[in-house]
């Protein structure tokens, strides 16, 4: 008691000021990692749910290649292969603005020798949506994200890719139009980017794959 006593008030509230910063800055970075590892858990569980019908042999986490595409911006691929033939990539995205916030995005494309290229199919990885309505967009709520597999720039073509209710080929949520535009807005500019660097970046994997 006489040493706190002896503390100047000043002092004695900067040392508690102090320890309470240290502490919720060690909470924050512990709560930070273990947000970022659920996350990747998650994403992980995500892509290997869209590769269940495909017989690859590698481990696409581990060949994964980061760079910017014309109008989505940074995005991650990774190469999904039968030994040295790549067989689909999968494009993790930060996707369009939802209604609350961007809407993350896995697409994963298969790759076909005469350049016509389809979905596969494609999950949310995160959002900030509405529970009970824009949350559908996940595949754990609902399985309207399944319409688009099989799709393409042709089919149905780049005109259709609205909401019905906008008079194109996709269903809406009900209550949830601006949520569905953004996940049909963030998957046609994953395919369109994909589709028109489509030599580099495969060539870019492969190269990726070689060293």
């Amino acid at each position: 008691m006489r040493l706190i006593s002896s503390i100047k008030p000043a002092l004695l509230l900067a040392l508690i000021a102090l320890i309470a910063v240290t502490v919720i800055s060690v909470i924050e970075t512990n709560t930070r990692e273990r947000v970022a590892h659920n996350q990747t858990l998650y994403k992980s569980k995500q892509l290997r749910s869209l590769l269940h019908d495909i017989n690859y042999t590698n481990e696409p986490w581990s060949s994964a290649i980061t760079t910017d595409l014309n109008n989505i911006g940074k995005v991650t691929l990774y190469p999904v292969r039968d030994n040295a033939k790549l067989l689909a990539v999968v494009i993790e995205s930060e996707g369009s603005q939802g209604y609350v916030a961007p809407i993350g995005l896995l697409v994963a494309i298969s790759i076909d020798p005469d350049g016509n290229d389809s979905i596969i199919g494609t999950r949310v990885t995160h959002h900030r949506e509405t529970p009970g309505l824009g949350d559908k967009i996940d595949i754990q709520r609902s399985s309207w994200i399944t319409q688009f597999d099989g799709a393409s720039l042709t089919a149905p073509e780049i005109t259709l890719w609205k909401t019905q209710k906008d008079g194109g080929s996709f269903d809406q949520l009900t209550g949830a139009t601006v949520t569905s535009r953004a996940v049909i807005a963030g998957i046609l500019n994953t395919l369109s980017a994909f589709a028109k660097n489509r030599s580099a970046l495969i060539e870019a994997l492969n190269r990726n794959a070689e060293a």
